[in-house]
């Protein structure tokens, strides 16, 4: 495939149409490999041109950024004549484009002095957590553990509460993040599950889950993290609607650019990072660690869950651990334990919490159910206290 039409496959098609028979799998299968390489290749180069801008940042002025623009548009004009004369633009040129892109957004971001956007409370997120008080949770901490779980909302966590979330490797699950917009994503789309299967009731079932995960978004701020995780969905919901693919390396390089393109100011956010390198060790890691559990057994064996679980923590470790160590200085040494133990209850208690506080804003409080997520919400912290304590 020559560098023009990988350029146009990954502008225009994030993958190809899916078709029927064994024949039409195999092509599509072998098209999104290809597709899958191409945006890569951009994303590494845009990658590259971020990294550099954002290092270069100091030592940069306004002739510096106009030298860069001015660079850029003799390349691209350059790229488009070629183009119009039917010949095939160097592939040089055209990664010096995607690099210059890329290092021309995180300059101007800084130098339009563009701040970090969100972390204002919105008055939907007053409501939430005014329904969350209506809940009656007994326990003050279990209620302020609900609210940081659910809105991100850590004013009513002691300073100690926080310091064992750190010390056990549990920060994550404090800081909005993917996790927490795939576990709201998880609710919203098995409720709308009653719509039914047919073509205009997919259609109705994504845009919504995609407007009710907009929403929570704003609710909660727009942090770096969860705006990943919202481009995740409407990436995601797009390539199912479309029946393109969605093969994660896909949804991870084209969030990353977009991302990037909305909001430079958000690359050199912690959160950000965090966020992209965490996702990173699940795409590329986590299948190699997963396929070293032995073939055969029970398909759902509780063994083989647990070592998912375990390869999972380890590949987010393996990423996220050199900048967790740079910008924190320390690193938990029983993250395995603590992801092991705490992911699938936060698994149960945001889901449930979630549920009920849409209940409780619309004036139903079912104590039984209100009273159990509260012991799981005892339980978590339990857990966190005793091995932030190993």
């Amino acid at each position: 495939m020559s560098i023009k039409n990988q350029f146009h496959t990954f502008v225009i098609d994030l993958g190809d149409k899916r078709s029927n028979g064994e024949e039409h799998s195999f092509t599509h299968a072998k098209a999104t490999m290809v597709q899958v390489k191409n945006i890569e290749i951009f994303g590494t180069f845009f990658l590259a041109g971020c990294i550099s801008a954002h290092l270069l940042l100091p030592h940069t002025g306004t002739a510096v950024h106009s030298l860069l623009s001015a660079t850029f548009f003799v390349l691209a004009a350059t790229s488009i004549f070629l183009c119009r004369r039917t010949l095939t633009p160097p592939p040089l040129l055209l990664y010096s484009l995607i690099f210059l892109c890329a290092a021309i957004c995180i300059l101007r971001g800084h130098s339009c002095g563009i701040t970090e956007v969100g972390n204002t409370p919105s008055g939907a997120f007053a409501f939430f957590s005014s329904a969350i008080d209506g809940l009656g949770f007994r326990n003050s901490e279990a209620a302020a553990l609900a609210k940081a779980l659910l809105l991100g909302d850590r004013r009513g966590l002691s300073t100690e509460t926080v310091q064992q979330f750190r010390q056990s490797g549990a920060s994550h699950i404090l800081a909005l993040s993917g996790l927490h917009m795939g576990m709201v994503y998880g609710v919203i789309s098995l409720c709308l599950k009653v719509l039914g299967n047919s073509q205009a009731a997919s259609f109705l079932r994504s845009s919504a889950a995609v407007l009710f995960c907009l929403l929570y978004c704003l609710m909660v701020g727009s942090g770096p993290s969860v705006s990943r995780a919202m481009i995740f969905v409407g990436l995601r919901e797009y390539g199912k609607l479309s029946q393109r693919s969605t093969d994660l390396r896909h949804l991870l390089w084209a969030s990353f650019i977009l991302q990037v393109c909305i909001a430079p100011q958000d690359f050199s956010s912690t959160g950000f990072q965090m966020s992209y390198l965490a996702v990173a060790g699940i795409t590329y890691i986590f299948p190699i660690l997963k396929n070293f559990y032995p073939e055969g057994g029970l398909k759902h064996s509780p063994l083989k869950k647990i070592w998912e679980s375990a390869a999972m923590s380890i590949s987010c470790q393996a990423t996220t651990w050199p900048l967790a160590r740079l910008r924190f200085g320390s690193t938990a040494s029983c993250f395995i334990l603590t992801n092991l133990i705490c992911l699938p209850l936060t698994g149960i208690i945001i889901p449930a919490t979630l549920t009920l506080t849409l209940f409780s804003a619309c004036g139903i409080v079912w104590e039984p159910a209100v009273r159990l997520c509260e012991k799981l919400l005892e339980a978590l912290l339990f857990s966190i206290r005793a091995i932030s304590l190993i």
